[in-house]
């Protein structure tokens, strides 16, 4: 479409085009030497490499390697440097301004922001009124950002060393405003995005973190076994006041088993901890793990002949059951089919 309308034809599929426009208008174009026209200009071309050339009289040559493509229009918009201070402003007894006054900014700042290769009509509309300097922005460009990022990076208040700072932790630039505005430590706003959190989860995953001193990681399990259990809770099928006495009169670090599905996290003294509240002289390191897949076996059975429906991959779900899943069935006397119908209506 963006096309068509700088013809104001239909772009045929089999021709390929440039497109070229200069700042001063009426540049001379050349193609690998050969002159085409002036610019603004529209000339066809081969699906092949050239180099564009554009001269003005005062003014750097400006060239650009382009390559042409079926279909499609490729643009060049040069912004000839210029060699004459009388060529690009006249003097004030004249009336005249130069081109970075108008833009705001100092001769010299203006050579740096032509080889930053901003526009214009940006620098009016986005960068200035966002309070960016010509200084600033070429400091982004060589920290390596992508000018995509940079009105967003100024708006969001991202200071350099802020940006230094995300860069040497490895935090990819999209994610850099959502690091910014979600006030949490870099660190761990990388830890949550290698882990797969979204940043409208970051601040929630930090504090669960933070409050029970777990890691990125084990986070989104952890969070699963809250979520079956405050379930079971909104079921009846366990008491909230019952449960939070039972959790204080465990005696034992329980954090970990929250996100333990195998039990070989599980010390001796745990151990001896869990056998004397479940009054099972038998439970100890060689068995626990056993005990864990027997019940895990258990669900399956009583799926299987209760229900049977296609839940995915039955296996995998009833395998991720957590040894406080287990404990707290264990306590509460809760049936598999009960807890069946709680983890698979999440499921």
């Amino acid at each position: 479409a963006a096309n068509a309308m700088l013809s104001g034809i239909e772009q045929k599929n089999d021709v390929a085009f440039l497109y070229a426009e200069s700042n001063p208008s009426g540049a001379q174009i050349s193609l690998d030497g050969q002159f085409v026209g002036s610019a603004p200009l529209k000339y066809p071309i081969q699906p092949r490499k050239y180099r564009v050339l554009l001269k003005a009289q005062g003014y750097s040559d400006w060239s650009q390697e382009i390559t042409g493509k079926l279909g499609e229009t490729v643009l060049v918009k040069a912004e000839l440097l210029e060699i004459k201070a009388s060529s690009a402003a006249v003097t004030s007894s004249e009336g005249g301004i130069g081109k970075w006054e108008v833009l705001g900014i100092t001769r010299d700042e203006y050579v740096e922001f032509l080889r930053l290769g901003i526009l214009e009509r940006d620098w009016l509309d986005k960068f200035q009124p966002a309070g960016a300097s010509v200084g600033e922005l070429s400091e982004y460009k060589t920290l390596g950002i992508p000018d995509i990022f940079w009105i967003n990076f100024k708006k969001a208040g991202i200071s350099l060393n802020e940006m230094n700072e995300y860069k040497a932790i490895g935090i990819e630039h999209n994610y850099w405003v959502a690091v910014k505005e979600s006030e949490i430590p870099p660190k761990a706003a990388f830890e949550l995005i290698i882990s797969g959190f979204p940043p409208t989860l970051w601040n929630e995953m930090f504090n669960v973190q933070t409050q029970y001193g777990i890691s990125a990681n084990e986070a989104p399990k952890f969070v699963e076994t809250i979520t079956i259990i405050a379930n079971l809770i909104n079921d009846n099928l366990i008491n909230e006041t019952e449960y939070g006495a039972f959790k204080n009169d465990l005696g034992i670090d329980h954090k970990k088993f929250f996100t333990d599905v195998s039990g070989n996290s599980i010390t001796d003294n745990e151990i001896d901890h869990l056998s004397k509240t479940l009054n099972n002289k038998k439970l100890n390191k060689n068995t626990m793990r056993s005990v864990l897949l027997n019940w895990k076996q258990s669900l399956f059975n009583t799926w299987k002949q209760t229900d049977g429906r296609d839940q995915g991959n039955m296996t995998d779900i009833i395998m991720q059951r957590t040894v406080w899943e287990w404990l707290v069935v264990q306590i509460f006397d809760i049936s598999n089919e009960k807890f069946l119908d709680n983890i698979l209506s999440d499921a």
